[in-house]
């Protein structure tokens, strides 16, 4: 094959890769959303609450990160661009030591409140993410089959 051929092929693992990965996101925050329900009804107490939730957020990261190296290489551009300032502000927190909870603020109403929102607006985030690596791993693919049918 050829270096067009290797490169669509690519194309289409790495949409399929980072479309993989949003869902591990998605199941992550929905996890984390669920936790907090958790929490607030007293099913589960602080020290448990931040374990849970805290243990998440560098994994998350990571994953993040890695669809974003996916995009770059498979020159997905604009699903980069768009990925980027989500990722920036997770590493932004990360490097503020921000990205943690503790038990004594989640008695603080409005730090706890900040991090559902926080965690709302990155599954919401990550919903409209899956449409467009939905829609981007068809046309990966699409494009992929007609390169193999004009060849024969």
């Amino acid at each position: 094959g050829s270096w067009f051929e290797t490169m669509v092929a690519f194309g289409v693992m790495a949409s399929i890769g980072a479309f993989t990965l949003n869902v591990v996101l998605l199941v992550s925050l929905a996890f984390k959303i669920i936790t907090f329900a958790d929490l607030d009804m007293d099913h589960i107490n602080p020290p448990d609450f931040c374990k849970k939730v805290n243990r998440l957020v560098l994994p998350e990261c990571v994953v993040h990160c890695a669809i974003c190296v996916l995009l770059i290489f498979s020159g997905h551009w604009l699903l980069f661009l768009i990925n980027a300032p989500y990722l920036g502000y997770r590493i932004f927190l990360i490097k503020e030591n921000k990205h943690l909870m503790a038990p004594e603020k989640v008695y603080d109403r409005e730090r706890k409140k900040a991090e559902q929102q926080q965690i709302i607006f990155g599954l919401v985030f990550c919903v409209a993410l899956f449409f467009l690596y939905l829609y981007s791993m068809v046309q990966d693919m699409i494009s992929h089959h007609e390169d193999a049918a004009a060849k024969l």
